[in-house]
Order: C-alpha cells, then sequence, then structure tokens
C-alpha cells in the first residue's frame, strides 16, 4: 500500500480593518476594573460574587459581610472572614 499526502492551502488571511471613529483619546473602560476598584469596609475583601452597599451609604460591603449585616444588624466577626473556619476545641 501507498499513502497519499495532501496539503490543504486554505486561503485567507484577511486583513484586520481598523477603522474608524473620530480622532480622541477618549479610552472607554469596559467594566473589567471596576470591580478591582472596591475593596469591602468590614473585611477588605475584593473578591465576591456580588457587592453590597453598606447601610450608611458610606462603603461597599462584599456578599458575606452584607448579608451578614442585614440577617444580625451587626458587622461580621473577624472569626468568619477566613474561609472554611471551624472552631475546634
Amino acid at each position: 500500500g501507498g499513502g497519499g499526502g495532501g496539503a490543504v492551502f486554505g486561503g485567507g488571511a484577511a486583513g484586520g480593518s481598523c477603522g474608524g471613529g473620530g480622532g480622541g483619546k477618549r479610552s472607554k473602560k469596559l467594566r473589567n476594573d471596576a470591580v478591582d476598584l472596591k475593596v469591602c469596609v468590614n473585611c477588605a475583601a475584593t473578591r465576591t460574587p456580588f457587592w453590597r452597599k453598606e447601610r450608611t451609604g458610606g462603603g461597599s460591603l462584599c456578599n458575606a459581610c452584607g448579608l451578614y449585616l442585614a440577617k444580625n444588624d451587626a458587622p461580621r466577626p473577624k472569626m468568619l472572614w477566613k474561609r472554611g473556619g471551624g472552631g475546634g476545641g
């Protein structure tokens, strides 16, 4: 048996069209860096599935601290900040 090799020459690197809007140095930032600017005022977390506002409106709370504050009417204690904390005696 023999084997045949076939090279496929697909055409086409099309040049990307870089184009056109009005000139001006406007960098529009999509909601990419917006998350990184927020820090939880209680536990200083920078990553959370949902940002919540403090009652006084003074700062942002992470999801956990915001829910805890709403339920218990008290700021989330430091012992709960680290994930998977459990206590042993």
